[in-house]
């Protein structure tokens, strides 16, 4: 071979393939075989120099004879030699128009097949990155170093209103020709210049929408830019998500209403009915405080309102439901046990101690909750040791030395002013402040008359299904019994509803209550009482004056039938009158009392009820008996007729009591009333 400069012979040049070359001539003989070749066959330098080459490779003896008479080439023979698999190509060796011999060129299979994956993973890359470009929702496109676009997705097209065919290929400078302003892509132009991701807001000419835009440089190993990607997102697409989520919340709140609405309905089972916004309010924020696990909660309320129900929601609410609920009542345990009761003692501790001490009522509440019933009631010696166990959490039984670590809630109630006696220095200051971390107060009945049919249906039922009864009420009674002022509350209601389904023997208890009423409550009109026969004072007071003293003695004296003798005008003489049995007189004065606390809540509350009229006969009784039953059902009939036809109008329960101007709870008990849903 002649060399083809000074220092780079042929044969280094075919040395230097990477591919096996064999040179035949025309009688098909190898006169050369390049390095890759001995290492494909492990052949010595010039071993086959010489050899027919269907001596190394029998499959190509005949393929390069027919190669060199046709002078055609032929590309991509398989062959096998020596446990070699690869592909030759052999092209014919032309001199002077004539095949004079053929260049032979192998590479081995394993080396395509390599090949082939390398370039079928740089396929599926390439195909991956063109469907992420393509597929993505934000407005991509592609500037590389010189400034010119080279890629511009589907999403970009849809946001700025231009194609990629009017923006590929042209300088981003040159866009302002189209419409697309260079204040618009001086972003571009800053992330090139600070090698920095640089961020803008811009609205496009075309399509009027709101972006916000980047633009990140992407460096080469000598951190010199390459491209620059920018990234486009719609501002407005953002807006739009924005009211979907302010509609999903509002859908979620309403449906925490109408599930608050049906959990109401749950409360019926423990005894507790709200129908008035302020109680169905209180309960709502009990759940609430029963769910975050809030401890040192004081419920306020006079007395008889439903305290020791609420204290027990709360716990039947929370998480502690399966432990303990220990409840005591300040009031009703003497100051020198209250101590012994709630912290317990040790064997010895006092006389008349048990043998084997006893566990305080706090240590018996471990993982539950604590009643504190009329806290107000706690003698001072003892709170200051229940404040210590408050920022403890430590109680010490009398008469030990080692303090238990208890954990439970702490709920209390009073139907004191606990600020009133804070000032007085009845209770302490610090321990009010403890008690008082969250605050529920329960109004008195008669603030909420709505919840008083509510409560007289529910222990109607209760009390006819456990006595075997079949009373009722009629609306006209429910009117009475909203109008009376309820000094003992909800006890005082479910008490006169007991004694009325037991006591009265009609079956409709309207009179029952009438008369109950009219003994603890005073007549619509206080008239003025007669005066005493054969006294001068021809002017008795009258109710509602400001001489109320006066006026109350002149009843007492009517209601007690004073009479004074004819010599009592005589000075010094004493009275002379027929006194009454002194049970009597004691009914007389709790009648007077009662009238003045109910005649001073009815002035405070409004209107008084109208005067009860006089007992009717038997056949009145029944007459009206069975117009109440006609009444009731035309008002049933009535009542169906109208929520039939507000649950086509209505999807939800909370839009049926919106559109009926009820409460949900009442609206879904309409429902179930009338066999109707939505």
């Amino acid at each position: 071979m002649k060399p083809t400069s000074d220092k780079i012979e042929l044969a280094d040049i075919l040395d230097a393939s990477t591919n096996g070359v064999l040179v035949v001539d025309s009688r098909g003989c190898i006169l050369y075989e390049n390095r890759q070749m001995h290492d494909y066959y492990r052949l010595e330098r010039g071993a086959c120099v010489g050899l027919p080459v269907g001596d190394l490779i029998p499959q190509l003896e005949a393929t390069s004879t027919n190669c060199i008479r046709s002078g055609e080439a032929h590309i991509g023979l398989q062959l096998e030699a020596n446990g070699i698999a690869a592909v030759a190509n052999i092209s014919p060796i032309i001199k002077q128009g004539e095949a004079v011999g053929a260049s032979i060129s192998l590479k081995r299979m394993d080396e395509y097949e390599q090949l082939a994956e390398t370039l079928e993973s740089y396929k599926k890359q390439n195909k991956l990155l063109q469907a992420i470009f393509n597929a993505s929702t934000d407005g991509l496109w592609i500037i590389d170093a010189k400034g010119t676009v080279v890629a511009w997705n589907p999403a970009a097209e849809a946001i700025t209103g231009f194609t990629a065919d009017e923006i590929v290929g042209k300088q981003y400078d040159e866009l302002a020709a189209i419409g697309i302003e260079k204040k618009d892509v001086r972003h571009i132009r800053e992330a090139v210049e600070t090698k920095r991701r640089v961020s803008t807001f811009n609205i496009h000419p075309r399509s009027h929408k709101q972006v916000l835009g980047n633009a990140t440089p992407v460096f080469d190993d000598s951190e010199n830019v390459l491209w620059v990607v920018g990234n486009e997102h719609d501002l407005s697409e953002l807006n739009g998500l924005k009211e979907e989520l302010d509609d999903a919340l509002k859908a979620t709140e309403k449906a925490k209403a109408e599930l608050a609405g049906l959990n109401l309905l749950e409360l019926r089972d423990q005894e507790i009915i709200a129908e008035s916004k302020a109680m169905i309010q209180v309960l709502q924020v009990a759940v609430k405080l029963a769910k975050i696990e809030a401890s040192h909660i004081l419920i306020t309320g006079e007395s008889g309102t439903g305290k020791g129900f609420l204290a027990k929601l709360i716990h039947n609410k929370s998480a502690r439901a399966s432990q303990p609920f220990i409840q005591i009542n300040c009031a009703a345990v003497p100051e020198n046990l209250l101590e012994a009761e709630l912290f317990g003692y040790e064997k010895g501790a006092f006389t008349g101690a048990r043998d084997r001490g006893k566990a305080g009522l706090i240590e018996l509440a471990q993982n539950g909750t604590l009643f504190l019933d009329e806290i107000g009631d706690m003698p001072m010696r003892l709170q200051a040791k229940l404040l210590k166990y408050l920022d403890d959490h430590e109680v010490m039984r009398l008469g030990s030395i080692k303090a238990r670590k208890i954990d439970c809630a702490i709920v209390s109630a009073t139907n004191q002013n606990l600020e009133a006696l804070v000032e007085e220095k009845r209770f302490r200051q610090d321990l009010f402040f403890r008690l008082n971390n969250f605050q529920l107060h329960i109004p008195p009945l008669r603030e909420r008359a709505e919840d008083i049919l509510e409560l007289v249906h529910f222990f109607l039922r209760k009390y006819n299904k456990q006595y075997k009864r079949r009373k009722r009420i009629s609306a006209k009674a429910i009117e009475t019994l909203q109008a009376y002022a309820f000094p003992g509350n909800v006890r005082e209601l479910q008490s006169l509803c007991k004694q009325a389904v037991l006591m009265s023997d009609d079956t409709f208890l309207d009179g029952y209550f009438a008369d109950n009423l009219q003994i603890v409550c005073a007549p619509v009109g206080l008239s003025q009482p007669e005066p005493p026969a054969g006294s001068d004072n021809t002017e008795a007071p009258v109710a509602g004056t400001s001489d109320a003293a006066a006026w109350i003695a002149a009843w007492l004296v009517k209601i007690l039938n004073i009479r004074p003798s004819p010599g009592a005008a005589k000075p010094g003489a004493e009275p002379d009158f027929e006194p009454l049995p002194l049970t009597q007189i004691l009914q007389h004065v709790v009648a007077l009392g009662r009238m003045i606390y109910s005649e001073t809540h009815r002035q405070n509350a409004g209107p008084a009820p109208p005067p009860a009229s006089p007992p009717p006969s038997e056949q009145e009784d029944e007459d009206t008996a069975e117009a109440v039953v006609n009444l009731t059902a035309a008002l049933d009939a009535r009542e169906r007729e109208i929520f039939l036809h507000a649950t086509q109008h209505c999807r939800t329960i909370r839009e049926l009591a919106e559109y009926l101007q009820t409460s949900p709870a009442t609206a879904l008990r309409k429902l179930k009333k009338h066999g109707l849903s939505l």
